[in-house]
């Protein structure tokens, strides 16, 4: 107690994870014991409770000043003290070792300590198999979900979600089936199968009852992914409606200062500004300066929250058309990316993408080029093809070789993102949009359709009915396509003027 009393920010994350484990495995104890009943089951959960309480116990002894002389133990020190304690524990019931390395794996994923909870949850998926328990093999899955999903392999983490779903039945355990939903309709998302997602997820808000508020906890992250879904089919009013009503759940579960509450505040400024008219303002600026401080202060360095949060921050500065602020935002995410994880990281294409735009905004075309490749490389290792999240890279990509006079490479890679924009999303948003005007500009080089300017006038009246010119970065946009077309206009061969009427033949 003196410790963590002297030491509250060097132990904070790991003993909040610990002692609710802690908490909860000392309930189940206790209820075990007073049922005094003869049930296997029931017999098996008292003693893995008690070896986890015993675990526990051992553990945070382990943390007091005396043992250490007087240094700070940080989480991830008390949390591989924890590991090494269970890999000595050979002996114990299948069923509690399982549970000691779900609780290990569990806390190094909340750490974003990916490799190192993957050596532990892997472990006791196993062992749970061996069990046979339905309802802890679920929750071995759903970790696993969540582990796949941070490590961007979406298809995997469906997969693991899917599993737990099956595992459960939603009469007896409604709030379990309802969170593996929630996993599977998150990474359902993430592949671009925005229906498949839209579905699940609305499976899983019903089996939470009528109230929502009754368990808002998760009521708020399934309505904070619906609210992703939303913003990403081009509705940021509503986006923004559900995206408030998300932080009000979470934040009622888990007070502000919390990993839940932050997502949803970066998914707050998005729609602050797709939901403006006035682009200029940016008013989702000043909701992730406010978020990364806060981020800051509660995770006390590096973390995965924190890139994104950089990464949010380099696009609205593109957005607002303050390009060196955006370029010195996405190269502190890549820096914080590449002390977390491997090169190959999903977050490591968003942020090339995004140094793509802003040096290609600052001018700096041939040299954005590669930021573009790379982000399309990592994307193409991780997302199924005609997800958004791959069309996007796939535009920009596009977009740069035809900006460069390349029409020959980018005419494929502008026809499969434009296909994927609008399987994935619709018509109308502005990325479809962005990839027919680039079909049509290199179609028109290559002599390819005799109707590429009409088509690209065509598009543009289209994306002005529409209102994006509301908005800095489209205004941008359109300004360019402007441009282009005022040069094809002065292209073009004038006709010859008519001779001027002489003095005799004007009647005068």
């Amino acid at each position: 107690r003196r410790f963590v009393g002297r030491h509250r920010l060097g132990v904070t994350a790991a003993a909040a994870i610990f002692l609710l484990t802690l908490a909860f495995a000392a309930a189940m104890a206790v209820a075990a014991y007073r049922l005094d009943v003869q049930s296997s089951r029931l017999e098996t959960e008292a003693r893995t409770a008690r070896e986890v309480v015993r675990f526990l116990g051992g553990l945070f002894e382990g943390a007091e000043p005396a043992v250490h002389r007087g240094q700070e133990l940080t989480a991830r020190e008390l949390l591989d003290r924890g590991a090494a304690i269970w890999e000595s524990s050979g002996g114990q019931p299948p069923g509690t070792r399982a549970a000691l390395a779900a609780a290990i794996g569990k806390a190094y994923l909340e750490l974003s300590l990916l490799p190192e909870a993957r050596r532990y949850l892997e472990p006791s998926l196993v062992l749970r198999q061996e069990v046979g328990e339905a309802s802890s093999l679920a929750e071995s899955h759903r970790l696993l979900a969540r582990l796949e999903w941070a490590e961007s392999r979406y298809e995997q983490a469906a997969d693991y979600a899917a599993a737990a779903t099956a595992l459960l039945e939603p009469r007896r355990e409604p709030l379990a089936k309802a969170e593996s939903l929630a996993l599977e309709g998150r990474s359902l998302a993430s592949l671009g199968r925005l229906d498949e997602a839209q579905e699940v997820l609305q499976r899983s808000l019903a089996l939470l009852g009528p109230d929502p508020k009754s368990h808002p906890a998760l009521a708020g992250v399934i309505v904070r992914e619906l609210a992703s879904l939303t913003l990403y089919r081009g509705q940021p009013e509503r986006a923004g409606e559900q995206i408030r009503q998300a932080i009000e759940l979470l934040e009622a579960a888990h007070g502000r200062l919390h990993p839940e509450v932050f997502e949803a505040r970066r998914l707050l400024a998005a729609t602050l500004d797709d939901a403006s008219a006035a682009g200029d303002a940016r008013p989702g600026v000043r909701v992730l300066e406010e978020l990364l401080e806060d981020q800051r202060a509660f995770f006390g360095g590096d973390h995965e929250q924190i890139v994104w949060t950089l990464t949010d921050l380099g696009s609205e500065h593109i957005g607002a058309a303050r390009y060196p602020e955006a370029v010195g935002y996405y190269r502190q995410a890549k820096v914080m990316q590449e002390a977390l994880f491997d090169q190959d990281h999903m977050v490591l294409a968003v942020i090339e993408s995004g140094l793509g735009q802003a040096m290609w905004r600052q001018g700096e075309h041939e040299e954005s080029l590669p930021a573009f490749r790379r982000a399309l490389e990592i994307s193409r290792q991780h997302v199924d093809p005609g997800s958004y999240d791959l069309a996007f890279p796939t535009l920009y990509l596009g977009e740069a070789l035809a900006g460069t006079g390349r029409c020959e490479e980018a005419l494929p890679l502008l026809r499969e993102a434009h296909a994927s924009l609008e399987k994935a999303l619709s018509s109308s948003v502005f990325g479809t949009f962005s990839a027919r005007w680039e079909i049509a500009r290199c179609e028109g080089q290559l002599g390819e359709a005799a109707d590429a300017e009409a088509r690209m006038r065509s598009i543009l009246a289209e994306v002005e009915a529409a209102g994006y010119e509301k908005k800095a970065e489209y205004r941008l946009r359109l300004a360019e396509w402007r441009a282009i077309l005022e040069d094809l206009d002065a292209q073009r061969p004038r006709p010859p003027e008519a001779p001027a009427a002489s003095a005799a033949g004007s009647g005068r």
